[in-house]
């Protein structure tokens, strides 16, 4: 089904859908009762108020026999982080990197099942600057290992040179994996982590001002250690009770 109306508003907002100021103007466009997908997986298309009690629809539109979607909903759901800069009508998309990469420098941490290993591209980073930095848990025994652990069997932590500490964004719910001899689970810090780190930081109104910024993932000048921590039990009947940690830990500096 497809609704017209007038529109009030820059294309590019309705796209955002964040707090962006610009110059508006009227526009006639369609809007379709579409589903969006990403990798067979659907995106939610609404949102919610800052104080979460108002739920609004996010339209994917029809416009000069053009489709346009969500930005920032997409964005999100491919794990990147969308910052605008009101002053230059700017949108800034930062999203894990995928592209073929040597390592730098890395850490590890070992036990009798497994072997966690941390790497960096680069052990020092402009600001702004995408952060590559990722790890990997191998099964190096001749034995095959069926674990149990959260969402992601991996999580990461920022401290900075304060001692301000960024603890891990752990999704709890219960997972199994089993692993083969040579089978490894591999993970990356992604922007949704460093955006993490500058709510904590900037504390008391954090959002509203990282809704103001250009890159609201980008991590200020300085250092930083960023720790890689996994997580496992070989009981699924109680987790936390049983569970095996590994932890890798790698200084990087932002300049």
């Amino acid at each position: 089904m497809k609704r017209k109306g007038m529109l009030l508003g820059a294309v590019l907002l309705l796209l955002l859908s964040g707090q962006a100021h610009a110059a508006y103007k009227a526009v006639e466009a369609t809007v379709l009762e579409a589903t969006l997908y990403v990798n067979k997986k659907m995106v939610q298309m609404y949102d919610y108020d800052r104080d979460w009690s108002t739920k609004k629809e996010l339209p994917v539109l029809m416009y000069q026999d053009r489709t346009y979607v969500p930005l920032r909903k997409l964005a999100e759901k491919m794990g990147a982080v969308v910052g605008y800069d009101p002053e230059t009508q700017e949108v800034r998309i930062d999203q894990p990197s995928y592209l073929p990469v040597k390592s730098a420098a890395s850490r590890s941490d070992v036990n009798e099942d497994f072997k966690l290993t941390l790497y960096t591209a680069k052990l020092e980073y402009a600001i702004g600057e995408p952060i590559q930095i990722w790890s990997r848990v191998s099964n190096e025994t001749e034995q095959e290992k069926k674990v149990f652990h959260s969402f992601s069997m991996v999580y990461y932590s920022i401290t900075d040179e304060n001692g301000l500490l960024s603890p891990p964004m752990e999704l709890f719910s219960l997972e199994t994996s089993a692993f083969q001899p040579g089978d490894e689970y591999r993970t990356q810090l992604l922007p949704e982590d460093l955006y993490q780190y500058n709510l904590n930081r900037l504390g008391p109104g954090a959002m509203k001002k990282l809704d103001q910024s250009p890159q609201p993932a980008q991590l200020p000048k300085g250092k930083y250690t960023v720790t890689a921590m996994a997580g496992y039990s070989t009981d699924n009947r109680n987790l936390d009770g049983t569970q095996h940690k590994l932890s890798a830990s790698i200084d990087i500096t932002v300049k």
